[in-house]
Formats: C-alpha cells, structure tokens, sequence
C-alpha cells in the first residue's frame, strides 16, 4: 500500500481553508481591502521566515507582499495568530518546508485565479509569476512528501486561526483579548 502524499493528508484543511469566510472571499474575489490588508500582514511575516537564502529567488514572495502592502488602501492589522505561526515557522526548518509548500503553494496553484477575480481592484504583486511552469517543477516534488504531515497540518490550522481572528478584528477583539477575558464566543 503506497503511504498517502501529503497533499491528501492535508485536503481536509486546505478546503476548510477554502470555505472560511475570508478564504472563500478571496477565492471568489469579493476580499475586502482591510481583509486583503490582514492578510497581505500575515502573508509578508511568514514569509519573511520561509523566504530564507535556500528558498529560489523566483519562489521567494517577500518583495512582492511589500509592493502590495504599500499598495493597500487599508493598514493590516495586529494578528496574534499570525505571529504564533512565525514563531513555529522559526523554530524548524521542517516547519519552513511545509510552510513552502502550503503557503507557496496556494501563489502558484491558486493565485492567477484569484488575482483574475480581484480584477485589478486590490494589489496582487505576490500572485504574479512570470514563469510560473518553471517554478511548478521546484514545487511539485514538495506535494508528494509524507514526512512533513504534522507540520503541514499545524500551518493549515494557523492559517485558519489567521482568518478567524480577521473576523474577530472586524468587532473590535483578537483571540488574545478573548483569552484574558475568558470570555466564550
């Protein structure tokens, strides 16, 4: 029995992540811009870590996330669930190489879809590739992989933090207010 890849032990996040409402609002282009500014945030720290000096050039998103924050007509705002991801992605390399392969991989396998449907409304610098066949082969082997599973999945689940706490933003609260408050929502 071959062992499963890693993209299918990680379907089930990857389409949660979909059908979150900031996901599937960038999916569908309908984003706002202060999401698409939380977002972009979150996007330039993370890979500010994976971006490192073993990463391709070519992979490497940080400069073009910098072009489309400072094109945002919104500011990002402060995400806690955001900076615990980046200190998970700085704490391994193993970590570094999912996030790759989630993060990277959402750019090439979704981004030309996504900045069609934004339509020029928002900036999309980070989803533009000019030679984005050439870059899929550096990427492709990554699905295939099992042993990087568990830390696949913690990034999915960030990832889905990440978006929660977006909403929380829009009412005035982050999960670390919550957590002082002990307040339930």
């Amino acid at each position: 029995m071959t062992p499963e890849t890693l993209y299918d032990t990680t379907r089930d996040l990857h389409h949660a992540c979909e059908m979150h409402p900031v996901g599937g609002a960038m999916s569908d282009g309908t984003i706002s811009a202060q999401w698409w500014a939380d977002w972009l945030g979150a996007l330039y720290e993370f890979h500010s870590i994976i971006d490192g000096p073993e990463t391709e050039d070519d992979l490497s998103r940080c400069l073009e996330l910098e072009v489309d924050l400072k094109g945002c007509s919104a500011i990002p705002r402060y995400n806690c669930m955001a900076d615990e991801l980046m200190v998970r992605l700085d704490e391994s390399e193993e970590m570094r190489e999912a996030g790759r392969y989630v993060l990277t991989g959402a750019h090439l396998m979704g981004g030309a879809v996504t900045k069609k449907r934004i339509g020029g409304r928002l900036p999309t610098a980070h989803l533009h590739f000019g030679n984005r066949k050439e870059l899929m082969k550096t990427w492709v082997p990554y699905r295939t992989r099992v042993d990087l599973t568990e830390e696949a999945r913690e990034i999915f689940q960030y990832l889905l933090w990440t978006m929660d706490e977006i909403l929380l933003l829009d009412i005035g609260t982050s999960f670390k207010e919550l957590e002082s408050n002990d307040t339930v929502v």
